[in-house]
């Protein structure tokens, strides 16, 4: 251990862009008493997955007509209506997040005539609000149709998740994918001149919309935020 103060360091151990796309990173913080990695593990752990917002469509208003509610397609469109769900919830929107924040839900609409393939790009988006990847695949349409959907934009976190199975005239939940793909820690002890000491072990996996320690630094700012606010009382 290379502290001689014993002050407590976050180090970024690992950082790699995956296969998949996602962003991988994996940090540690020493040295830290047994109490302390309890608290800062369980602290992050969840102010990774709550307090990371991300903008996403949540929800998808079909023009009816071609919709067969038994079968869930659509006629003239090749993919099922759970994968076109899908398709919408997999789109990364970018924008400036202090601007969104408190406000919305915000409305999107993509309005095309087949043949064609529908993409991001194919959707009217408010002021302040781009697709991430224009190609990202919505639908393949096959005849000449029109495909008109109202979408609903809203902030997320990863512990959002849309409703399933909602088939009324107010229309489709869209389970959007979240900004924090998946977090793991994991807790190292060891002894430095006779006294016990541990590091705690961040993995952190993202998608394109922010990077791990990116995500890292607002959680640990959101905690702060929150200590500060109760000194302040």
């Amino acid at each position: 251990m290379s502290n001689p103060n014993n002050v407590p360091e976050w180090q970024q151990v690992e950082a790699d862009q995956l296969d998949s796309g996602l962003y991988y990173g994996r940090f540690a913080i020493s040295p830290l008493t047994a109490k302390e990695s309890r608290l800062l593990k369980k602290g992050l752990f969840e102010a990774l997955l709550t307090e990371i917002l991300c903008l996403r469509f949540t929800h998808a208003k079909i023009q009816k007509g071609s919709i067969n509610l038994n079968l869930m397609n659509i006629v003239g469109i090749q993919e099922s209506l759970d994968e076109i769900l899908k398709n919408f919830g997999k789109i990364i929107l970018t924008g400036k997040l202090e601007e969104f924040v408190g406000k919305g839900p915000f409305v999107a609409i993509l309005d095309v005539r087949g043949p064609l393939n529908a993409m991001a790009v194919d959707i009217e988006l408010p002021p302040g609000i781009k697709v991430e990847m224009e190609t990202q695949h919505i639908a393949t349409i096959t005849e000449p149709i029109p495909f008109v959907v109202e979408l609903k934009i809203e902030l997320v976190s990863s512990t959002s998740k849309g409703e399933t199975g909602i088939t009324d005239e107010e229309g489709f939940s869209i389970d959007p994918n979240p900004p924090i793909q998946k977090v793991d820690t994991s807790i190292q002890c060891y002894d430095y001149k006779g006294e016990p000491f541990q590091t705690l072990f961040l993995d952190i996996w993202t998608d394109r919309t922010i990077h791990p320690h990116e995500a890292l630094a607002q959680a640990s700012r959101k905690i702060f935020g929150l200590l500060s606010l109760i000194f302040q009382a």
